[in-house]
């Protein structure tokens, strides 16, 4: 089940719970906050990162009118909507920008949730609800899936919030896109990850935390994979906005000049 709305995470939420007795949410502690912020270095340079390029648009717009030929009409034609495509062209040029500059934190946020996944993977083991041999390597793909869309997610944007003045919610809007996709991904089957049985599974029977030591460095691999896949999918649609931009700039020029 890919995860893309507050319902499905709900959904997810209350599947961990009844199946495992665990509530993931009280892993969202104050700790975890304080980690995560530590993490997300971006944050401080990113109305640098995403006003540069709008400011530069600005720029070029103004440059341009001493090299065009216009008319009055022009003028105020290619004045009203020439800016207004010049400085949409630069804030998503700011955007699809940042996407490159935050993969090292979303990197380094992906791979700390492992580590929020050892401590939900002990208190499981703790209960023993249910879990059996055949299950285990489920469970923890389960379990990880919750860290991501119940822990690290909300925090990250949470924290992207807090941190960013003026734009902080479209960056954080951003970041959740991107790091949701990353999940989505790592939780298909396309992937390629499998959990397979080791010969430490059966010297404790019931527990899912020799899984969880055996497969932690390929959770990693898969998931850095899976935030590459993300980080594309997320681009795309600037990017071609950015195309679909160009060709009605110049189609604009084209006409005025």
């Amino acid at each position: 089940m890919k995860i893309k709305t507050k319902a499905d995470v709900m959904a997810l939420d209350n599947k961990i719970q009844q199946e495992l007795g665990v509530d993931i949410g009280k892993y969202r502690d104050e700790e975890v906050v304080a980690r995560v912020g530590e993490l997300m270095v971006f944050p401080v340079y990113v109305i640098q990162w995403v006003l540069r390029p709008p400011i530069i648009a600005l720029v070029l717009f103004i440059a341009s009118f001493f090299v065009l030929d216009l008319s009055l009409v022009d003028y105020v034609f290619y004045g009203i909507l020439g800016l207004v495509l010049w400085l949409i062209g630069g804030l998503l040029s700011g955007v699809l920008l940042l996407t490159y500059r935050f993969r090292e934190d979303l990197s380094a946020l992906l791979a700390y949730s492992t580590s929020i996944l050892r401590d939900v993977v002990t208190d499981v083991d703790t209960l023993n609800a249910g879990t059996t041999k055949e299950n285990r390597g489920e469970r923890l793909l389960l379990l990880y899936r919750g860290v991501l869309h119940l822990v690290t997610i909300p925090v990250a944007a949470d924290v992207i919030g807090n941190k960013v003045p003026l734009v902080g919610g479209v960056i954080a809007g951003v970041v959740r896109w991107v790091l949701t996709v990353a999940a989505n991904t790592f939780a298909s089957k396309k992937n390629g990850f499998t959990v397979t049985p080791t010969e430490s599974d059966d010297q404790e029977p019931g527990k899912i935390l020799p899984v969880y030591v055996n497969s932690v460095n390929r959770f990693n691999t898969v998931i850095q994979r899976a935030l590459e896949i993300g980080i594309q999918l997320v681009q795309f649609p600037f990017k071609v906005g950015l195309i679909m931009l160009a060709a009605l700039l110049m189609l604009l020029i084209y006409l005025v000049n």
